[in-house]
């Protein structure tokens, strides 16, 4: 078997591919539902801030689609968690309430 041709860059480190003969599978990791994990980790504001400066220069708009991403998991775990799930919902609702202290702190 030949080795798959080298793929063109994308100009991201965080993809990773698949690849056979007649199948090229890509799965792009991107960096918002990646800095929504802080809210959802980290309970401290100052942490939280730690972790985005330590992730890197952000604008404003990264910060607010990661800020949307932690709301979405945030709704998911707190609604899939309100059914059969204490620690997902426990999760969920801690996750909301760190997203909004942060937009009420501007950070």
């Amino acid at each position: 078997m030949d080795p798959a041709p080298a793929l063109p860059s994308i100009g991201t480190p965080a993809a990773e591919f698949v690849l056979d003969r007649t199948f090229v599978a890509g799965l792009l990791v991107e960096q918002h539902p990646d800095l929504a994990a802080i809210w959802m980790l980290f309970a401290d504001p100052d942490a939280r801030q730690q972790a985005l400066a330590a992730y890197g220069d952000l604008s404003d708009a990264t910060l607010q689609r990661a800020r949307g991403w932690a709301v979405l998991f945030g709704v998911m775990l707190l609604d899939s968690g309100l059914i059969d799930n204490p620690r997902n919902a426990a999760i969920g609702e801690h996750t909301l309430q760190r997203v909004a202290e942060s937009i009420e702190q501007g950070a």
